[in-house]
């Protein structure tokens, strides 16, 4: 178990080191804060018992101050004051106060007898505690204390000056304080500390499984119903939650979640670091957050099949496009409800020493600078003390990501590559089964059983699949063109936008005004999605939440309809409260900010038709006669079509990163841009309009700077969005062609755009079909350009090699015209087909469902060595009992032959063998013999050598016989014996 392996076992006040930093952090949290609340609480002696501070300034010093959301809510929650930390009381007097100076001047950081200068150190001192600055013994610890009653003496006194008050008594208390901290039995201390900590790991940690549970368990909605409108969705993540395919990044070896710990567990005994960091990387939408909440909410329930997860007594959740947490401490805080106001947050970091604890850190790539302060200083807590560190990013931060993290912990590196085929139909099921119980899904299920190769890499995002099931559910017909996630986004936009026109004119709304009112509102949401992807909000501000009011307000649309339309509503760490408004997902805001992005570009280009019907309309109502009319229209015409100079995107970039902040460099928001710019494509794509050359050249730029390098990465663009013929040409000219391309089902879309423009001689292509052909989109027109190439071909067609049809192949008219070199075929195909294979082929696998397709066959084989010369291998598969065996003809000699004969059982033991010996040639053995159906008891495979052995079957040295399913392990060994005693061959199941 993973608790028992290199965690800090030693208690936490054990040492004199600890017991020194603990009376520290004492004196930090007691006398060190009264002198800085004191001086608060002087400055609002005016104000109303329950007035908060900030309504008390706004009222009689409007500024406009900037607290962080937890400073923020704790001002709001406490009129009293008593629950301001140090940090909080600094920034309230370096704001407000009328008796100090200005929080520019230098006497703040200037040594002199001055009270800014001391309430500096004070400051400055309560966080080299928190830190653990001062390291030494007993006679370091009473330097530091003589020091700090000075500092506060001093600070004190200049109180009682500033403010006319007679301090003296509060000094007297001071010193009383520290005087009890520094002598006090450590006994004492030690019980005050194991009381917050048993709070923290019972109550604490209660609550903080209950936030978890009341802010992560619902999956992003999908606005397309009219179903609990303007509320957050209903639907858990658990309930619908579908094992994803998840891959080493090194070894590609698929790996579950239940064995994430287990694995980097392995690692870390390896190589015995303090702590441990699991990185879970994958394109955008792939599923990593909606992983990471099944982890935490497994965590929060206590049932969980992750192996050691229960393990953790505390996980602390943090997102990255959060910018109002920038530390540890106000972490600890926002996850931990019920220790806020207990006690102080840097001391809650102290209460979790010596417990297993892990943090998990969900979109490094959303990072801001309050994120990224945040994540280094989890990293060096880490390099010190032993902790767990799980992580998901997109690809393109990974290298900055492997520079930050420490050479102390040890590292598991996973790749998500969405919801697999297989597990599709089991997510929409539950999905469908969550939003509408009543529907019975077998016909959207019939139509991803047609669909899914063909559309593998857009259907593997968990949210495209329920964007899916949305629009299935309301137009089925919609879903049938859809191949890339652009496309399905915009036409869920499309779906969506209908909807809401549908119920504003049931409200009573105008119907010659509603389209383009609703257009006006998109283009303001297009431009919030922008903006908030380069501030790394996650919800929206207050500022873009009252223009979307203002705006719905002006256009006449009720902004309860907009908000239930477009947003979830966001229920807010702190206060508990739905208060705010977020995009349903990322990857939909990505979408919607690809689309500000083409508006932006295409804002200076007139409308040519609308502008001139404007002007038309103009001259008529200045009474302007036709010749005048005709002669002004030509002039018009001659201006638009004229050249219009096109903006460039990075300028697009350049002015959202200065709208944003100055500490946002332009290179940074792009980097983060990967799915915008990935969308914009797909987009410019969807409107049929060709690129430009500049436009191309600068489009490859961006999304090469994005961090679109590797081959994989480029034909994930190509696959998902469709790129412009111009733009596969830049990509080609960059892409790394080495002697060999493979083509999966998945990849036909990308190489079949990419081949035309490769310009390289001899490359071998090898083409793996393992889904029905006739589901894969582009397959015929990719063997024309490999053709057109004139490349040596290799080509697999698996699954009518392995469930060959009575009817034949159903690229059999595409085969028959193929002409190219050919390595390599497996398959299914007709005599016609035969006789038309290039005579470069050295490997042949084909099957066959019935005895026709074997008379062709066998006539074929006769004369194969005239016809194929350099014919080497030679495999065969015939199902049980589907040709008669009385047309059975040995196989040419001279040939490496491999035999499948496939749904054996007990009942055609006999037929298999007699098959397998008369396929057999009088001077050859068979390399490879494969029985699928055979172990289902051991009895039928003992059977089988009996039978192969007398019906003289014969085995080359080294072949392999091969049968399924498993066998037990004892069975296995016991049947391996007796096949390398008898036939001379090995044996597997």
């Amino acid at each position: 178990m993973m608790a028992r392996h290199g965690l800090h076992t030693e208690r936490v006040l054990e040492n004199e080191e600890a017991r020194i930093h603990h009376r520290l952090f004492q004196i930090a949290l007691v006398p060190s804060l009264k002198p800085l609340k004191y001086i608060v609480t002087q400055m609002v002696r005016e104000k109303n018992q329950n007035e908060n501070l900030i309504d008390y300034f706004d009222r009689i010093n409007p500024k406009n101050v900037k607290f962080c959301k937890t400073q923020r809510e704790t001002i709001l929650s406490d009129p009293s004051c008593h629950s301001y930390d140090i940090t909080l009381c600094f920034k309230i007097i370096q704001e407000y106060c009328d008796k100090v100076k200005g929080k520019h001047d230098q006497v703040w950081t200037t040594p002199g007898d001055t009270l800014e200068y001391y309430i500096t150190e004070i400051k400055n001192k309560r966080n080299d505690f928190m830190h653990k600055v001062y390291r030494g013994n007993m006679g370091k610890f009473e330097q530091i204390v003589h020091e700090m009653k000075c500092l506060l003496r001093k600070t004190w006194e200049k109180i009682a000056h500033t403010f006319g008050t007679d301090t003296s008594m509060d000094i007297l208390a001071m010193e009383a304080d520290i005087k009890k901290i520094k002598e006090a039995p450590f006994e004492n201390i030690r019980v005050y500390f194991s009381e917050l900590q048993t709070t923290m790991i019972t109550d604490g940690v209660e609550s903080m499984k209950e936030n978890y549970v009341n802010n992560l368990s619902y999956v992003p909605d999908v606005h397309l119903l009219d179903k609990n409108l303007g509320v957050r969705s209903q639907i858990k993540v658990l309930k619908v939650f579908t094992e994803m395919q998840i891959v080493y990044e090194e070894e590609r070896k698929n790996i579950t979640m239940d064995e994430w710990f287990i694995e980097l567990e392995k690692i870390h005994d390896r190589q015995s670091k303090k702590s441990r960091f699991l990185l879970v990387e994958g394109v955008a939408g792939v599923g990593k957050t909606t992983l990471i909440r099944k982890l935490v909410l497994d965590w929060a329930s206590g049932s969980s099949n992750i192996i050691d997860l229960g393990d953790f007594e505390i996980l602390i959740y943090m997102q990255f496009r959060e910018k109002h947490i920038n530390s540890m401490a106000l972490l600890y805080t926002s996850v931990l409800p019920f220790m806020r106001g207990k006690v102080d947050p840097e001391y809650l970091m102290m209460l979790t020493e010596g417990r297993n604890v892990v943090f998990v850190c969900d979109g490094l790539d959303e990072n801001n600078p309050q994120s990224i302060q945040l994540f280094k200083e989890i990293l060096d807590y880490g390099a010190k003390i032993p902790l767990t560190v799980v992580c998901t990013t997109r690809p393109n931060e990974i290298e900055n990501l492997l520079l930050m993290l420490p050479a102390q912990f040890s590292c598991l590196r996973l790749q998500v590559l969405g919801i697999h085929e297989k597990n599709r139909p089991a997510f929409i099921k539950r999905y469908l089964e969550a939003q509408k119980p009543d529907i019975d899904p077998q016909s959207l299920l019939d139509y991803l059983n047609r669909v899914s190769t063909r559309m593998q890499e857009y259907l593997r995002f968990p949210y495209n699949l329920m964007c899916l099931v949305m629009l299935w559910i309301l137009n089925p017909g919609v879903i049938n063109s859809l191949t890339t996630a652009t496309e399905l986004f915009m036409v869920t936009l499309n779906e969506t936008e209908k909807k809401l026109k549908t119920r504003l004119l049931k409200k009573g709304a105008e119907l010659s005004e509603l389209s383009e009112n609703i257009d006006s509102l998109v283009n303001t949401l297009y431009d919030i999605a922008l903006i908030h992807h380069g501030s790394g909000d996650i919800i929206l501000t207050e500022d873009s939440l009252q223009s979307l009011k203002n705006e719905c307000s002006w256009l006449k649309l009720g902004w309860g309809d907009i908000s239930s339309t477009f947003f979830t509503q966001h229920i807010s760490w702190l206060d508990n409260k739905e208060s705010s408004y977020s995009f349903p997902h990322n990857g939909l805001q990505d979408f919607y900010a690809a689309m500000s992005i083409l508006k932006k570009v295409e804002d200076h280009i007139p409308d040519k038709k609308k502008t001139k019907t404007d002007v038309k309309m103009a001259l008529i109502r200045n009474h302007c006669s036709l010749d005048q009319i005709h002669f002004i229209l030509r002039k018009v015409d001659e201006v638009l079509d004229s050249p219009m100079p096109t903006r460039n995107l990075r300028s697009v970039f350049q002015e959202i990163a200065a709208e944003v902040s100055p500490d946002i460099r332009t290179d940074q928001l792009i980097r983060r841009s990967q799915n915008i710019l990935t969308h914009f494509t797909g987009i410019l794509h969807y409107r049929g309009k060709a690129f430009t050359e500049e436009r191309a050249q600068e489009l490859f730029l961006l999304l090469e700077e994005s961090g679109i390098q590797d081959t994989e990465q480029w034909l994930d663009l190509l696959e998902l969005t469709k790129c412009d013929e111009t733009l596969c040409r830049l990509i080609a000219q960059q892409f790394p062609i080495g002697k060999s391309i493979k083509v999966t089902d998945s990849r036909t879309g990308a190489y079949t755009a990419l081949l035309p423009h490769i310009n390289k001689n001899k490359v071998n292509i090898h083409i793996q079909i393992n889904c029905e052909p006739k589901q894969v989109l582009h397959l015929e027109k990719l063997l024309h350009r490999v053709q057109e190439k004139q490349w040596m071909l290799r080509l697999v067609l698996y699954h009518e090699f392995r469930q060959p049809k009575p009817g034949g192949s159903s690229l059999d008219v595409a085969l028959k015209q193929l002409r190219c070199s050919m390595l390599r075929f497996q398959g299914q195909m007709s005599l016609t087909f035969l006789e038309t294979l290039p005579n470069t082929l050295q490997d042949l696998r084909l099957s066959v469902a019935n005895s026709d397709q074997y008379l062709a066959l066998s006539l074929y084989m006769s004369t194969v060595k005239s016809r194929l010369p350099l014919l080497a291998n030679f495999r065969l598969h015939i199902p049980a009992r589907v040709v008669d065996s009385e047309l059975l003809q040995p196989l040419p000699e001279g040939l490496k032959l491999e035999l499948i004969i496939s749904k054996v059982d007990s009942d055609t033991v006999e037929w298999a063998c007699r098959t397998a010996s008369v396929l057999q040639p009088k001077e050859s053995r068979y390399c490879f013999l494969s029985l699928p159906g055979v172990a289902k008891s051991t009895l039928v495979c003992h059977r089988l050598l009996e039978v192969l052995v007398r019906d003289g079957v014969r085995m080359a040295k080294d072949a392999l016989l091969v049968v399924s399913p498993k066998l037990e392990t004892k069975d296995e060994n016991q049947m391996k014996e007796s096949f390398i005693a008898q036939l001379g061959c090995r044996f597997r199941s």
